[in-house]
């Protein structure tokens, strides 16, 4: 839930809502907005029932979906047909042959053991999975939202990651970056190398717009800190599966972008990937076209109250 956005977007992937999450561990105050702005988030209809649709033949989407080794598909966490999309792409890509590793910015690392041993013993059991992730504990609202994915990727027997860090990690990288890490950890979540300048500006100012103008000066640098770590947890989960076959990373809207996301991880620490990143949009909203490979428009958001009401309570 991490991934952030620019004005006008929504809560729930790319908007203001979205970018709490980024403050977990490092600053506990502004992570208890956060489950404030789920429940925003899922207001109004959001679980209404979406149908898959059909990957649109000849489109950008679907030739990443036949050749590409990894599609990163960027979420606006509360809309129910970016999911309907998600598993549709999944299920385009099982019908062509592919069997894909599906990895998840939900899932920390330290839930895969569990979730493991539950897949073993119940492979076909996707509702299980809520209390096997700790889902709606952890503040990603209701478990049936996200279960089209799961579900795709359940009914294949399609291996399921972890892509998120554990929470100890979150904080040291919150407190002190790479400082705060084991030399080959923040080297492996690639920060041992400074984000492009002009891309650190944006991801900043991106974090005050989304908090309504209500983030302390003092929390950017720490959500910064943690962005950046868990999109370099994320590359490396993506990147430990690539070696198996192709992937998919579900993630938010914020982690697909490529000027300062999991993609611009995956060119620095894997250039020879071959890496399609695709912002999900409802009607009217702009993710920013530019940092991803394509944009695939949604249809209309879900209803939603005003994101920054949370803030002002």
């Amino acid at each position: 839930m991490t991934a952030i956005g620019r004005p006008g977007t929504v809560p729930g992937g790319t908007g203001r809502a979205d970018a709490g999450r980024l403050v977990r561990g490092p600053r506990p105050a502004l992570a208890g907005w956060l489950a404030g702005l789920v429940a925003l988030a899922l207001a109004g209809g959001a679980l209404a029932a979406t149908p898959p649709e059909p990957i649109p033949p000849g489109s950008a989407l679907a030739d990443a979906l036949a050749g590409a080794d990894v599609v990163v598909l960027g979420e606006i966490h509360d809309d129910p047909a970016h999911h309907a999309l998600q598993a549709a792409a999944i299920d385009h890509m099982v019908a062509l042959g592919r069997r894909p590793t599906v990895v998840f910015e939900m899932i920390p690392a330290d839930l895969q053991p569990a979730l493991d041993a539950h897949r073993a013993a119940a492979p076909e059991d996707v509702d299980g999975l809520s209390a096997v992730l700790r889902w709606t504990d952890r503040g990603w609202g209701d478990f049936a939202l996200f279960a089209p994915v799961f579900g795709a990727a359940v009914s294949a027997g399609l291996p399921i990651r972890a892509g998120d860090l554990e929470d100890a990690e979150k904080r040291a990288a919150g407190r002190t970056g790479a400082d705060g890490l084991d030399p080959a950890r923040a080297a492996a979540l690639g920060l041992d190398q400074d984000l492009d300048p002009a891309a650190e500006a944006d991801l900043a100012e991106t974090l005050r717009v989304s908090h309504c103008g209500m983030l302390p000066e003092t929390a950017i640098a720490p959500m910064i800190r943690v962005q950046r770590a868990r999109d370099g947890a994320m590359a490396a989960a993506v990147m430990a599966a690539a070696a198996e076959g192709p992937v998919v990373l579900i993630a938010g809207q914020g982690h697909a972008r490529r000027d300062w996301g999991v993609p611009a991880v995956l060119a620095r620490q894997a250039p020879t990937l071959t890496v399609r990143a695709f912002a999900l949009a409802a009607d009217g909203a702009d993710p920013g076209d530019a940092a991803f490979d394509g944009t695939v428009r949604t249809g209309p958001p879900p209803e939603r109250g005003d994101p920054c009401e949370a803030f002002r309570k």
